[in-house]
């Protein structure tokens, strides 16, 4: 007689998990492959873990028929520089090695980008010959503004301190002075073409700043040039 030898009830329900141990992490790692594979836009690689799979398991992630498509996303272009962020950058990097540069800085509204220059970088106090030590950043802005096609103007302005003298009555009359003199050197000494360029004096009349205390009225007593918008001309 043939004696059957039957299996232990511990060893059979051993062996039963070890199985059901054995799927699960089939399956969490066929998870893991394919949250790897689509965090990257290298479909090859998904492949190759699949086939890794396939050999060691003898089941792949998913068929090669079924594979996700992954799109790339579409690259982002950097934002643009704009044409008077363009020139601000030209002018800023000419005079960089100048201490009068402190004494300029930009502005833009609704005619364009001003380059505005303060008055104690261009003149004395009460006067509107231009200072010997004023020449060389203008010299320089000039050499920028003489590349673009742009129409310009220059503009005095000053505070609303009176003034009264033989030859400035009115601040009306120290402002247009100083923005003509600024004008005759772009033009003559700097070689810009006299029909690109209008002058303008507004005196106290167009202040940035409350003229309420010294700081604020020495940021008013200007000299803008004001590149003009293409479409303005």
């Amino acid at each position: 007689m043939k004696i059957i030898k039957q299996k232990n009830k511990s060893e059979d329900n051993l062996e039963r998990w070890l199985l059901t141990y054995s799927d699960l992490i089939t399956l969490l790692l066929g998870l893991f492959v394919i949250l790897y594979a689509s965090s990257k836009v290298d479909i090859e690689k998904f492949k190759q873990f699949s086939a890794a799979l396939t050999q060691k398991f003898g089941t792949g992630v998913l068929p090669s028929n079924q594979l996700p498509v992954i799109t790339p996303l579409p690259t982002q272009n950097p934002p643009t520089m704009s044409k008077f962020d363009s020139i601000k950058m030209e002018i800023m990097s000419s005079i960089s090695d100048m201490p009068e540069s402190e004494g300029l800085s930009f502005d833009e509204n609704q005619f364009g980008l001003v380059i505005r220059f303060k008055d104690r970088l261009l003149f004395e106090t009460g006067k509107a010959d231009l200072k010997p030590s004023s020449l060389q950043i203008l010299r320089a802005v000039a050499e920028e503004l003489k590349k673009l096609p742009n129409d310009l103007l220059v503009e005095g302005h000053t505070d609303n301190v009176p003034i009264n003298t033989p030859k400035f009555p009115s601040n009306l009359h120290l402002s247009l002075y100083r923005a003509i003199n600024a004008n005759y050197f772009l033009i003559h000494d700097c070689g810009i073409p006299p029909e690109r360029i209008s002058v303008q004096g507004y005196g106290e009349y167009r202040p940035i700043r409350p003229n309420d205390t010294e700081e604020n009225r020495a940021l008013n007593r200007r000299v803008d040039i004001v590149i003009v918008k293409e479409h303005n001309k």
